[in-house]
């Protein structure tokens, strides 16, 4: 029995009759590959962005008019793009993308249409240098002006990572469509137009039953994904058609009716779907463990190494050796209980349960769509996810040891993984390199024992011999005294008459010590934003500076210098101004950070920006330096954040938002000089001006 619905699988040429409801996106997407080259299809997970163009939109097309090359990334997206053009090129050689592309057009006198499916893996498991190597191919086939549209497919989450490649490709927004889920009146319609072609009847009435169906599969929210809606479909047919034709039918499509307590009794697709996965994965638990006896982890483990962290689907690269299938080396590594057969026969199995499908011209495998990773993703506990990290980081560090031979753990490393590692199936040569790593760590902390007390002894030897040096000092220093003694009552009488000198001198220096001591404590103060505390310092220095000193009776002038006393009162001005402005400067800062401020309020950084300067130019201290660098960081943040707004609003032809958005950019923008940052507004402007009623 063949149920007529897609399941999981997106639509294709094949099935453009039974694709219905998309009529209206179809037609936009046909309109807008005839007006540029670039074309964006984004939308929530689910909503059929892929089969709106590998069926919607190709059965528009002629033969001669439609010469598609769907690319995933499965590795690296450069190669893949490589390896799908080069299948259609005849001549062998080194070509760039341009040259390829152009070599296919006078090859086939077809324009090629390029496209990108599920474009988000690029920046799930792409690297940056990927990453940059794609968006410059691109950029050069644009310029090249060929026969050629690219089509980006992409899940609505991931549109912000598109914002780096719009510095190279400025008009990668310009045409753009999002595909939103189906409405429940669009789907009344789809479901109707397919029950009519598949000889599908319901219980009347008709409009109750059909509404039956849509509140089922629609999870209470407004708009209905197409996944959830076939596989709804496709797994109540298969229920009924069993039931009323237990020995099958010659017919293509023979009559089924679904009754209300049918309906009722199949329950909502969230419980269909989720029932659907746990009961293919536990019997095929069941079948493992009878034939292999394998741990009763091992689906379970198996399904969730097909998930990224991001709950997205891992597709993985494989190879067929007679009948068995070999999955690469970075995959198999991360199940090292399975051997290669029972991981062959698990993935044939789950592929024949429809968990998985097979991709890429049977070179990768995957989920049979995200709805799947979703739900394995929803059961994965804290404790998981940090077990898939630490197993993730410690797979990374094995492969550079790999392929440097010597990069070996270190002991910071191994005391973060080994908690976790009695929980992490590993293979032999993963716990090679531990042991390796564990040892090399005992090795180099008992080499750090052995230097230090190597050290040590050196540092006792140099003390032993110091101390031998002082001894013959000291024995030295007696017999000069005893040399010297006799001169010393010489001494005495002239000692006496320079001791009142010598006692005046060291007083006055002793005064001009304290109050050098309290300026530079107050100078210190002040170096660390304490202004309140260091201006207290300068008013006791001046207190002090402006005493009557005596030395036995006599008064004594004393010297201030460094600075001068009669300067510590610009000293304090000048420390009380600046004072004022940090003050001023923090009250703004703080009003423009609080959270119940307004849109308005990131002004307010320009003015506490203002304030610091002032202040610095008073008192250039590194405490201020730091205020205003800070500060302009921030209000550089807030010119980000205002260019994505406005850039936003305009998208969404909020316009009078979009100018004030803009308004705010042009305000906090610190470098109006800067070219790059001119042509970010300019963008944005010219944009808002195609705006109708904008301008």
């Amino acid at each position: 029995m063949k149920s007529p619905f897609k399941f999981l699988d997106a639509f294709t040429l094949e099935d453009s009759e039974q694709f219905f409801g998309r009529d209206k996106e179809i037609k936009a997407l046909y309109k807008m590959v005839f007006e540029t080259p670039l074309i964006l299809i984004y939308g929530l997970s689910g909503t059929g962005k892929t089969s709106l163009v590998q069926c919607g939109l190709a059965s528009r097309f002629d033969g001669p008019d439609w010469f598609p090359f769907f690319v995933r990334r499965n590795e690296n997206i450069n190669d893949s793009l490589d390896q799908v053009l080069d299948e259609c090129i005849e001549d062998p050689q080194e070509r760039s993308l341009v040259e390829k592309v152009s070599y296919l057009n006078t090859s086939y006198f077809r324009p090629v249409y390029l496209i990108f499916d599920q474009f988000e893996e690029l920046f799930i498991l792409g690297e940056e240098e990927e990453q940059i190597e794609f968006v410059q191919n691109i950029k050069q086939l644009l310029k090249a002006k060929l026969p050629c549209k690219v089509i980006l497919i992409i899940r609505e989450e991931y549109l912000g990572q598109l914002y780096n490649f719009e510095k190279q490709i400025p008009t990668i927004f310009d045409f753009r469509l999002r595909v939103e889920p189906m409405s429940a009146k669009t789907t009344k319609t789809v479901l109707k137009t397919s029950f009519d072609q598949f000889n599908i009847h319901l219980e009347e009435p008709e409009e109750d039953r059909l509404q039956q169906i849509v509140d089922n599969i629609s999870e209470g929210q407004s708009g209905i994904q197409l996944p959830y809606l076939q596989v709804y479909l496709d797994m109540l047919y298969r229920k009924k058609f069993k039931k009323m034709y237990p020995q099958g039918s010659e017919m293509e499509y023979p009559r089924l009716e679904f009754s209300t307590q049918e309906i009722t009794k199949f329950g909502k697709i969230e419980n269909v779907l989720d029932k659907f996965l746990e009961d293919q994965k536990n019997a095929l638990q069941l079948d493992l463990e009878k034939q292999y006896q394998v741990d009763d982890s091992t689906v379970h483990d198996l399904l969730n190494m097909l998930v990224t962290d991001e709950g997205t689907k891992r597709p993985i690269y494989f190879s067929r050796v007679g009948e068995q299938i070999k999955v690469n080396a970075q995959f198999s590594i991360l199940l090292p209980n399975l051997n290669e057969e029972i991981l062959s026969y698990a993935i044939v199995s789950l592929e024949k349960r429809r968990i998985i499908r097979f991709t890429n011209n049977d070179q990768t495998f995957e989920l049979a769509h995200d709805s799947l990773a979703n739900l394995i993703d929803q059961k994965r506990t804290d404790e998981q996810r940090q077990r898939n990290e630490v197993l993730r980081a410690l797979l990374n560090n094995f492969k550079e040891y790999d392929q440097s031979t010597d990069l070996l753990l270190s002991a910071k490393q191994l005391a973060r993984y080994e908690p976790y590692l009695p929980a992490l199936n590993l293979d032999d040569e993963v716990k090679d390199f531990i042991h390796k790593s564990e040892e090399y760590v005992v090795f180099l902390e008992r080499k750090a024992q052995e230097d230090a007390a190597e050290k040590e002894r050196v540092v006792q030897e140099r003390k032993t011999a110091k101390l031998r040096k002082k001894l013959m000092w000291v024995i030295g220093m007696f017999a000069l005294l005893a040399l010297f003694s006799a001169f010393i009552a010489v001494g005495q009488r002239d000692t006496a008459i320079d001791a009142k000198e010598a006692a005046t001198l060291n007083f006055k220096k002793s005064v001009q010590g304290n109050y050098q001591n309290i300026v530079g404590a107050g100078q210190t103060l002040k170096a660390k934003g304490k202004f309140t505390e260091a201006i207290a310092q300068l008013q006791r220095a001046k207190n002090y500076a402006f005493r009557i000193f005596e030395v036995n009776g006599q008064q004594v002038e004393c010297e201030f210098t460094n600075p001068p006393r009669d300067s510590l009162q610009d000293y304090i001005a000048n420390w009380e101004n600046a004072n004022t402005l940090l003050k001023d400067g923090d009250d703004l800062y703080e009003k423009s950070t609080d959270n119940n401020q307004q849109d308005g309020d990131d002004l307010l950084l320009l003015q506490a920006l203002t304030k610091y300067q002032q202040a610095f130019a008073i008192e250039a201290e590194k405490y201020i330096d730091g205020k205003i660098q800070h500060t302009t960081e921030l209000i550089n943040q807030k010119y980000q954040d205002w260019l994505l707004r406005a850039g936003q609003f305009t998208h969404y032809k909020q316009c009078a938002h979009a100018k004030e958005a803009l308004r705010m950019v042009k305000q906090l923008n610190l470098e109006s000089e800067n070219e790059a940052r001119q042509k970010e507004i300019e963008a944005i402007q010219k944009k808002l001006k195609k705006r109708r009623g904008c301008y």
